[in-house]
């Protein structure tokens, strides 16, 4: 089974892991998607200009599930895998005993020695659905803004991750934005949190650069995000300054009706919405 994949400016990197599809379970009236312990995890490193297989590199990584892949990038003989790792690999589709962990991970894979190596970036929380800067996909990249998915499958707050730096922050105190502090200890690469208020949930974060300008940092944006109150039925959209120590709310949309946990989206700009009327496709990374 195969959710997910990632590119590099040279390469599509296509997981092959140990949750497979056995639709002879089904029938018995289990799961169609099995935890196959046996095999080993890899990762094949495919030429984009390839018109078939036949230059594929696998690269074996033990132990490693990834539901998403975040970002990749080059470095000499290695790509750069950024993905969240989960365990139990197949606690998503089948009832586990074990908690879930998903663990915001660096994935080395060298092409020539065929080897790999994977650590983790933030390991205190599990990180799951989120975005880079669009216009870094496949290039060297920074920060990732990613759901914080506790308690699981539930999303109680938004992570800004610096990917590059590590930093080592001892009971160092950010403000949040809701007024709450938050206390980040011994966690390298996490930059701060957004925690959403008592009894609300929101979404997959979503960046949005805040102009077109290609010298602009990295993290000049937003970040936009659904929250909803399970209380008073209320639900928002959320706009944050993508840049603030504290991913400060600039702007709260109330809406009219609920939107779905878990819903996926992009955002598209009123100009490319007039292109495609006219008859053209999108051709900006990510859409």
């Amino acid at each position: 089974m195969m959710h997910d994949f990632a590119i590099s400016e040279n390469h599509v990197i296509i997981p092959d892991q140990q949750v497979i599809f056995r639709l002879r379970e089904m029938l018995s009236g289990g799961s169609p998607v099995v935890h196959n312990k046996h095999k080993v995890p890899r990762f094949g490193v495919l030429p984009r200009d390839d018109a078939d297989e036949k230059r594929i590199i696998w690269v074996d990584v033990p132990d490693c599930f990834c539901f998403h892949l975040w970002n990749a990038w080059e470095e000499g003989d290695e790509v750069v895998v950024i993905a969240s790792c989960m365990t139990p690999a197949d606690s998503i589709f089948n009832q586990s005993p074990q908690a879930l962990k998903s663990i915001l991970s660096e994935i080395r894979l060298n092409k020539n020695s065929g080897t790999s190596k994977r650590r983790p970036l933030v390991s205190g929380m599990n990180l799951e659905a989120g975005q880079v800067n669009g216009k870094f996909l496949g290039r060297r990249s920074r920060y990732a803004y990613l759901a914080i998915a506790d308690p699981w499958p539930k999303v109680s707050g938004i992570a800004k991750v610096d990917l590059l730096q590590q930093r080592q922050m001892n009971d160092d105190v950010n403000e949040c934005s809701d007024g709450r502090t938050d206390v980040m200890t011994s966690e390298k690469n996490l930059v701060c949190k957004f925690m959403y208020p008592s009894n609300c949930y929101g979404g997959e974060p979503m960046f949005v650069p805040r102009s077109a300008d290609p010298f602009s940092a990295e993290d000049d944006g937003y970040v936009l995000t659904f929250m909803h109150n399970e209380v008073t039925g209320k639900s928002e959209l959320l706009i944050l300054d993508a840049s603030s120590p504290s991913l400060e709310v600039l702007a709260r949309v109330k809406l009219p009706a609920r939107v779905p946990y878990g819903f996926h989206g992009t955002f598209i700009h009123a100009s490319e919405l007039d292109t495609q009327k006219n008859g053209y496709y999108c051709s900006s990374p990510g859409r």
